[in-house]
Order: structure tokens, then sequence, then C-alpha cells
């Protein structure tokens, strides 16, 4: 493995990289004729030569990509059927997927942070697996990788990988690596990342979905400027002059890319005006991408599900936008999203008003007006300040029903809350708990506190808390318990309580903690592997569904376990394997 401090060495590369990016004007769009669209992707996805199709387009052109469609040009066309034939040219042309980036050694690692003197005994082999695994899913891009032979994004600095078919960064999942590395005190890569995100917004006005050139049509549920806010809180807000110093300028820098992301989140694409109950507008937010054909990395699965399900390439394409909007929701996918909860066709993201990604929303527009609060700069602070005012007063009178006491999703075509399963049960969703996680709640905290307690004690199972109460072959749904929802129903448990929470006094809280803690200790005992997702019914066991086969590694789990462990240490208490 190469150190660190070699990543240096292509930063030339980048600058060039950087250059020719902003030439093609890419901003929002994806401009490879292999990777992203054109008759060469389109031929070779359709012969399905791998399993995954998100195979071909990790893979590296050996030549580039003008020499690949030049070689590809000379096919005929009637040839593009033959898969033996086609097999040999990809072979021939391509080197195998991932072999553009590094696994590099962190010059920040410690082998002894200070969580090993917090837990208990008992767990001392896993967490050490945990910490030792960042250094497994650290990658850089190869230095010498040429340009236009890789489906990579050339971010400046190294990051975190999930695991497993996810052999780059990804948006959200990061918000939870951070986290854990800060536990493991791996402060350098954890502000790498940061970094990185925002050297993304600035060239393209916004976090991709991941780091791959076929995602640059979609984002994720927005968390940078919580990233950027909690990074600060953490490692310069109270400390000595000199770091103050520092964070201030920290903040200072970042800003304006933060409001540059904003600004993506607020255009016409991801706002609508929504006309409340009482007949007043307001601003809220839906997930929604410019797509109309199959996403390259799921590519027959979209196409053969859109050919064999619609008639006209309208519609077709319709199908496409929508479930590239799924993905840009990250919860990929849900019935949540679809008119009939069996039928994956009847996806209608962009017609459905969120009330995660409103909540999400607000509490970027109130840490944006912390951030500009601490420095100083007033008028941002007003704009922030009002505009999460208004948006708390959006995710009342739009999203809340007062007569099951919980907020819901919104469907735009019917104008009507998404309240019933297909069963003709309350929906129950980990998403109506995000505006208590957020601040975002009209209600008291005790209020608050109640409405989450009453949540975990109906819906949480021996391996946690699934995503709904609907059955289905979607992977955000019953029963797969996923990292990110387990914190924010922990957080929102925590955010709503006036003191410091015991087992004592906040019971529930601990049960989330302990279960999410048991189920992964279980699960690495018996498979020596770390879980995307895990199945709410089965301790230690991992999820299913969805568009692939259970992933291992795990980024966002590792780092969820990891903060679980330093924050509340001295309550774990583990279920029996």
């Amino acid at each position: 493995m190469l150190s660190t401090r070699l990543v240096s060495t292509y930063m030339l590369i980048v600058v060039v990289l950087l250059l020719t990016l902003l030439a093609l004007d890419i901003e929002a769009s994806c401009p490879s004729p292999v990777f992203c669209t054109g008759t060469a992707l389109d031929a070779i996805q359709k012969l399905k030569l791998y399993d995954d199709d998100k195979e071909f387009v990790d893979r590296v052109l050996t030549k580039g990509t003008d020499e690949f469609i030049r070689l590809f040009s000379e096919i005929k066309v009637q040839d593009y059927s033959n898969k033996d034939l086609m097999q040999k040219f990809v072979k021939s042309n391509t080197q195998n997927s991932g072999s553009d980036l590094i696994q590099i050694e962190p010059t920040d690692f410690n082998p002894n942070p200070k969580i090993f003197t917090k837990i208990p005994q008992e767990l001392i082999p896993f967490v050490t697996d945990l910490h030792s695994r960042w250094k497994n899913l650290l990658r850089a891009q190869k230095p010498d990788l040429m340009y236009s032979s890789s489906s990579l994004l050339p971010v400046p600095n190294p990051f975190i990988v999930p695991g497993g078919r996810f052999r780059e960064w990804y948006n959200w999942d990061s918000f939870w690596i951070l986290s854990g590395l800060q536990v493991s005190e791996m402060n350098e890569t954890a502000l790498h990342i940061i970094q990185n995100f925002l050297w993304c917004i600035n060239e393209y006005g916004f976090v991709p979905n991941g780091g791959r050139i076929y995602y640059l049509n979609r984002s994720q549920p927005p968390l940078t400027a919580v990233m950027i806010w909690n990074y600060y809180q953490k490692f310069y807000q109270n400390a000595d002059e000199g770091s103050q110093k520092v964070g201030l300028e920290f903040l200072r820098t970042s800003l304006p890319t933060l409001l540059k992301e904003y600004s993506y989140w607020m255009s016409s694409k991801h706002m609508v005006l929504y006309m409340d109950r009482n007949g007043n507008h307001h601003k809220v937010n839906r997930y929604n991408v410019d797509n109309t054909q199959p996403r390259p990395e799921s590519y027959m699965k979209d196409y053969d599900l859109a050919q064999k399900s619609f008639q006209t390439e309208n519609e077709r394409k319709n199908f496409y936008a929508q479930v590239a909007a799924g993905a840009e929701s990250g919860i990929d996918y849900s019935t949540r999203w679809f008119d009939d909860y069996k039928k994956l066709t009847t996806i209608k993201t962009n017609q459905i008003l969120p009330i995660d990604l409103n909540s999400l929303m607000y509490r970027m527009e109130y840490t944006i007006s912390l951030i500009a609060r601490e420095l100083r700069q007033n008028d941002v602070y007003t704009q922030f300040n009002k505009a999460s005012n208004d948006r708390k007063s959006a995710i009342y009178n739009i999203f809340w029903n007062s007569k099951y006491s919980t907020w819901f999703d919104v469907d735009m075509t019917t104008r009507t809350q998404r309240i019933a399963t297909p069963a003709g049960d309350q929906l129950k969703m980990v998403a109506s708990i995000y505006p208590v996680w957020a601040g975002a709640s009209h209600l008291s905290k005790l209020e608050d506190n109640a409405l989450v307690t009453k949540f975990v004690r109906e819906n949480l199972r021996i391996g946690g808390i699934s995503t709904t109460n609907i059955q289905s072959d979607q992977q955000w749904d019953d029963a797969n318990v996923w990292a990110p929802l387990q914190y924010f129903i922990s957080q929102a448990l925590e955010n709503s309580y006036h003191a410091q929470p015991t087992p004592e006094n906040q019971p529930e809280l601990f049960k989330v903690v302990n279960t999410w803690i048991s189920t992964t200790y279980c699960g690495w005992k018996s498979e020596k592997d770390m879980f995307e997702k895990y199945d709410a019914n089965r301790l230690g066991k991992s999820g299913g569904g969805g568009e692939y086969l259970p992933q291992g590694g795990f980024g966002w789990t590792n780092g969820l376990v990891l903060t679980y462990l330093d924050k509340y240490s001295q309550f774990i208490q583990l279920s029996k394997c």
C-alpha cells in the first residue's frame, strides 16, 4: 500500500482534469459516450456480460475513450449481438473494475484510540477489527490514471469507500463514516472527505450521488452543512485561540460553497411551491432527476423492466427519470415512492414531497444560519434564520397529521398525505421521525420525546427498527434495518430530552443503541463481516431484497457502531447471540 503522502504526486493530474471537466461543462450531466450514454454502452450492457451492470461502467479503458469508441465503430452493427466477439472486445480494451484506484495507508491512523479504554473487554476484538477496517476502505485515485479512461470523479483527496460493489465514495454514507473516523481519531482523513465534498460543490454545483461520472445527474440526501458544522464543533469551537481562528477560517471558506449547494436544492428542479390546507404557499422540496435513459450502473434492470412494462418511449423515459430520482433519495427503493407497492413500475418519486428531505432541508437552513452567526455575517444569518422558520411552518402545515399525531409524505398528484399501507393500516416509517431529529417539529420537547418513544415501542424488534411497516421485495421496506435510520431515531430521542439521557430516564434510546450494537456484533461473530443492512427479525443476519446481493464492508454500519460505543459505552448491554 502507498502512503497518503504520495497522493500529492498526482495533484498535477487532478488540476489538468479540472480544466478538462470545466471545458466539457458537465454540471449536472454526464459527458462520457462509454460510461453514461451512447451506442457502445447500450450494446455492451444489453449482452449482460457481467452479473452486475455496474461492473462494466467501473472498468478502466486501456487507451481512453476516443480510442475505445474508434475501435468499437469498426464492429459491424449486426455483430453487436455476438456475445463472444463483444466479450473479447471488452476484455482486450478494458482493465478490471477498481483498477483506477489504489488502497493507501492512512497517515493519521492511531492503533490505540481512546475508545479502547472505554468499551467492555468483550468488545475489544470487535472494535479492533472495525477500527482497522478504515485502512482497508481508504482509497485514492491511481496516480497515472489517464483522463477519460475511467468513470471515476477526480476528487483531490483520499476517501473512504463503503465496501463490496461500492468501490467509490458515496454522498450520504459519508456522514456516518465521518462520525466513525472521528471516534478512530482519524481527523485528517475525515477532513479530506469534507474537502472533497466542497470541491464537488464548487465544480458541479452539488455533491453527486457518488464518486463516478455516471452519478453526475443526481445528488443524495443533503448533509454537507451538518458535516461541516459537526467537524467545527468537535475540533475548533471550544479549542484554544489559535485553533478557533483556524476553525473560523474553515467556516469562512466553506460558507460560500454551502450557499452554492443550497441554490442547487432550491432550483426549480427540486423546489416547488405547494399550497397548504389554508391556501398559503410554501417552498418545499422533492427528489427529481433529469434522466431519459437507463441508469448506466443498473442498465439492464431499468431497460428490461421498461421494455416489458411500457408501450411508448415517453412512458419509458418517465420511468427512467423516476428510478433515478428514487436513487437520489438514498431510499432506493421503497414503496414510499410507488402507487402500487408490488410494482416498481408505478414509481413516481418526483411527485412525492418527502418529509425526510424537507426535514433535512430545514437542518441545512438552520445550520447555515448557525455558521453565518458564528462568522457574524448578519445578512446571511437573517436570510437563513427566516428560511428555516418558513420551512418549519411548511412542515407543520403540509406534512403534519393531527389525527395520527405524526408527519407523512405528501402526494402532489392527489394532494393528499400518504397515510395508509396497502393493508389499510397506518403507514409507519422512520422518515416520520426526521422532524424531531432536525429540530423542525412544532411540538414541545416533551411531546417530541413522547412521539418518538411511542414509535420505538411499537416498531423495535430483535434486529432493530425497519424502514417502513410495509412488507415488499424492496430493500428500504420491512424488514431491513439500516444504520442511518437507527441514528435518526436515537438522536431524535436524545435531542428531545431535557437532560443527560440514561437507561433509567430514556430506556427506549438505549434499547435502540444496544439492539444495533448487538445485531452488528452477532453478525460479525458469525460471519466476520459487517453488512450494509440487517434483518429486523433475525439477530445478526444480513437484510435482503433490492437490486443487488447483500454487501459487506461496511462504511456507515462501522461508523455508527463506533459512534454509539464511544458515546454510550458505559451503558452497553449485549443480547445473547
